[in-house]
């Protein structure tokens, strides 16, 4: 009975476990899934030509002809296609050309070149970057998980603090600054709101009180009214205008939330995205961002007000 028992145990164990691999159904699926990775990339169908060769009655081994501008990251692309095909046990060798670094890309099947992608420099094209600035503010100070999490991606983005006064600003600065160095400030009251639009007499004291003990800090704006404007132009402190941010939160849930990120797609001017930082959001972020690059989104740091 107990060797019943072990097998039966085993047998629903390894029929319920969700493999990772996937079944190969036909080559005309590996080929949709090469376009669909070449379009999350960005790459026009005018700068892909495909022939194939008969192999024999049941082969017809298709060549992609991709090209691509001379900033494109071949190897990110071949990264994402190894990643894509690893599912369906198909390897991706590839070879690269010197001094052209072109890359040429075999998809190998039970020891079967099935596909070939040819990654080819062409000089005359741009590599059309969508350039993007994000904050992620916090209401409070964020704990080193947090910090440590938003370090590991890399990215030039700035946290926000909200501050009462300039010692909490250098306190901060000190604390943090040794593990994340881009920290901005947003000046508020002692029930949380904006001390420049509420108090401007007050704010003003404070800032120039700021800018003798933390004269490199750099503050965020919501407000770019005029009487605003005047008031922090005074001062010899760096503001980001984010008057017209677009705002997200964990509450407006992760479909919203990535439905909103997917505007920086389009290759348009787009406003300054302040992310209200959290565990969740963070991690909405983190699994983003790869999806963003792909498509050509550059992250930059936000500009600072002229006046």
């Amino acid at each position: 009975m107990l060797l019943i028992s072990c097998f039966i145990s085993g047998y629903l164990f390894f029929a319920t476990s969700e493999s990772p691999f996937r079944q190969l159904n036909n080559l005309a699926q590996a080929d949709s899934l090469i376009k669909k990775e070449l379009s999350n990339f960005n790459i026009d169908k005018r700068q892909v030509q495909v022939a194939a060769v008969k192999v024999d009655s049941n082969l017809s081994r298709k060549t992609y002809w991709v090209d691509v501008a001379p900033a494109f990251s071949k190897t990110q692309l071949h990264a994402e296609l190894n990643r894509t095909f690893y599912k369906y046990s198909i390897e991706t060798p590839a070879t690269v050309t010197f001094p052209e670094k072109d890359i040429t890309i075999h998809l190998l099947w039970f020891d079967t070149v099935i596909r070939t992608i040819k990654l080819q420099t062409d000089p005359e094209l741009v590599l059309n970057r969508k350039q993007a600035r994000i904050l992620i503010a916090f209401d409070s100070k964020p704990d080193n998980e947090l910090i440590g999490e938003l370090a590991s991606l890399g990215e030039p983005i700035p946290i926000v603090l909200q501050v009462k006064n300039p010692m909490q600003a250098k306190e901060l600065s000190q604390q943090i600054g040794e593990r994340y160095k881009r920290i901005f400030f947003r000046l508020k009251n002692e029930q949380g709101e904006d001390l420049i639009n509420l108090d401007p007499a007050a704010a003003i004291d404070k800032l120039e009180q700021l800018q003798d003990i933390l004269p490199s800090a750099m503050m965020v704006q919501l407000s770019a009214a005029d009487g605003t404007r005047k008031l922090i132009s005074k001062t010899g402190l760096t503001f980001i205008d984010a008057a017209n941010s677009l705002i997200l939160d964990e509450e407006m849930g992760r479909s919203a939330f990535s439905k909103a990120l997917n505007r920086l797609k389009v290759n348009e001017p787009h406003p300054l995205i302040i992310i209200k930082g959290s565990e969740t959001t963070l991690n909405w972020l983190s699994e983003k961002l790869p999806e963003l690059k792909k498509a050509g989104v550059r992250l930059m740091p936000p500009s600072a007000m002229t006046f």
